[in-house]
C-alpha cells in the first residue's frame, strides 16, 4: 500500500506538470504560431502543450507490477492508445503523409539515431529510408501510422526527447492547406516549418519532459524514503503513522 501510495503521489505530480506546463517546476517551451494556427485549424482549441486532446495527459497511470517484491510502475502503459492517428497530444507533428510502399507516417531519426515514423514508432527493415520494401511487392506493409490512433507511450517519448520531422511534399501542401482555411499566413520557404534542412522542411519539436522533471524534484531517495515510512504508518493506524522527521 505504501508503495502504491507513494506512486499515484509522482503520477498526480505528473498529471498536474502537465496542466501547469512546468513539470517539477521546469517550464516547457511555449508552443510555436504556426502549431497554435495549425491547431485551430484542425478544430482543437487552448495554448496548452501535450493536452491538445487530452489523451497522453488522462493515459498517465499508477500501478502495481505483479511479483513478490511490492514495486509499482508509473507512466505511460504500451498499450495506452491516442484518441486520433498523426501529430498525439500537443506537440508540432501532424501526420497524413507517408512513404509508398511503407506503410508508415512521415520518418525521422531520434537522438539514438534510430529511425521513426511520425507516430515515434521503430521502423522495421524494408520502412527505412534506403531500404528496399518488405517482400518486394511494392504494396503498402501494414496499417501503418495514417490510419489507426497511435501508441501513446511513443508520442511520450517524442515529447519527453524532442524531434526533428522531415516534411514531405504531400504533407507540406496538407500543412499549408489547413493553414490557409484558418486565415494563416504559411511560413516562406527558410523560415520556422519550412526551413529548409538537407533539402527538406522539417517540424521540429522541442523537449517537453514531464517525467524525469518530476523523478528528479519529487523522487530523491531521502524524500521517497520519508513518504514510504509516514505511509506504512499511516496506514499501521498507531503512534508510528504521527511520527514526522523521524531519521530511520
Amino acid at each position: 500500500m505504501a508503495v502504491l501510495k507513494e506512486a499515484h503521489f509522482l503520477r498526480g505530480k505528473m498529471v498536474q506538470g502537465i496542466s501547469s506546463q512546468a513539470p517539477g517546476g521546469k517550464a516547457f517551451v511555449p508552443l510555436s504560431p504556426l502549431t497554435l494556427a495549425l491547431r485551430k485549424a484542425m478544430g482543437f482549441g487552448g495554448s496548452k502543450a501535450l493536452i491538445r486532446t487530452g489523451a497522453l495527459r488522462a493515459a498517465i497511470t499508477a500501478i502495481r507490477v505483479p511479483g513478490a517484491s511490492p514495486r509499482a510502475f508509473v507512466g505511460i502503459l504500451r498499450q495506452a492508445k491516442g484518441k486520433s492517428s498523426g501529430g498525439g497530444g500537443g506537440g508540432g507533428a501532424k501526420g497524413g503523409a507517408s512513404r509508398k510502399g511503407s506503410g508508415v507516417g512521415n520518418v525521422f531519426k531520434d537522438k539514438g539515431g534510430r529511425w521513426r515514423d511520425s507516430t515515434g514508432r521503430f521502423l522495421r527493415k524494408g520502412q527505412r529510408p534506403g531500404d528496399k520494401p518488405a517482400g518486394g511487392s511494392g504494396k503498402g506493409g501494414g496499417k501503418g501510422g495514417g490510419g489507426s490512433a497511435p501508441p501513446l507511450v511513443n508520442i511520450a517519448i517524442i515529447h519527453e526527447q524532442g524531434a526533428s520531422v522531415p516534411i514531405t511534399d504531400k504533407m507540406r501542401r496538407f500543412l499549408w492547406a489547413k493553414l490557409r482555411q484558418s486565415g494563416a499566413k504559411p511560413p516562406a520557404a527558410g523560415a520556422g516549418g519550412g526551413a529548409k534542412k538537407g533539402g527538406l522542411g522539417v517540424i521540429v519539436i522541442p523537449p517537453r519532459p514531464f517525467i524525469a522533471p518530476v523523478v528528479e524534484t519529487y523522487a530523491k531517495p531521502a524524500d521517497v524514503k520519508r513518504r514510504f515510512y509516514l505511509n506504512v504508518g499511516n496506514a499501521m493506524n498507531g503512534d508510528f503513522g504521527r511520527m514526522t522527521g523521524v531519521r530511520m
